[in-house]
């Protein structure tokens, strides 16, 4: 028994320690689960989208069963037209943005067959009382062709919330890089928040080796 208790105090140790999220999450609805099969539009909520492009071009995103990390659903996004057409899907974050906090934007990402010339990324708006835009930033993590077709992979990035900001805008975004049409991308199990202060990562697992002293003395 006393085994078995400092593995599970072990292994509890280690899932803390290593990862990089804090318990949270801010978006609503993360994996699509809560929402209807249905066209992702500008009024959608909580998550809405659309596309934009040249004249007879563009894209959207859906919610959909036909492919999905954690089931039932996930967000699938599509292109067409013109080089520099864009779909997106997105949510208002009304809650929990503090000026200089760091966040971890993050989801997982599906191609099942050829996406070039498209690419997909993160996209943050940082908001003011207002409502308005201080600042966009852009994420460095760009899920294209590269990545194994069949197989869902995560992306993240790291964004710091600018001064007078309370609120912002979450935002994937699939844009073309070139002439052809992309084929569809899904995404599944999006997550921000704030990134975990290291010093309280520490501060857990001193915690629980603590727990793990307390189990050795009464065995």
């Amino acid at each position: 028994m006393k085994h078995a208790y400092l593995n599970l105090f072990a292994a509890a140790l280690l899932a803390l320690t290593a990862n990089t999220h804090a318990t949270a999450n801010l978006l609503a609805d993360p994996g699509f689960d809560s929402t209807a099969v249905q066209e992702i539009k500008w009024d959608t909520t909580p998550w809405w989208g659309g596309g934009g492009g040249g004249t007879a071009s563009g894209g959207g995103a859906w919610v959909t069963d036909s492919n999905s990390k954690s089931a039932p659903h996930s967000a699938t996004l599509f292109l067409y037209g013109s080089n520099w057409a864009y779909s997106m899907i997105a949510q208002t974050i009304e809650n929990g943005i503090n000026p200089g906090t760091q966040y971890a934007a993050s989801a997982f990402f599906n191609r099942q067959s050829d996406i070039t010339p498209g690419e997909a990324l993160f996209k943050i708006e940082w908001l003011n009382a207002g409502g308005g835009v201080i600042k966009t930033d852009e994420g460095a993590s760009l899920f294209n062709n590269t990545y194994t077709a069949g197989l869902w992979h995560s992306l993240s990035d790291i964004f710091t919330a600018p001064s007078d900001s309370v609120s912002a805008k979450y935002e994937i975004i699939f844009r073309k890089t070139g002439a052809g049409d992309p084929n569809d991308i899904w995404v599944d199990d999006a997550y921000f928040d704030v990134v975990p202060e290291p010093a309280s990562m520490v501060l857990l697992g001193l915690g629980l080796f603590g727990l793990i002293s307390i189990t050795r003395r009464k065995s």
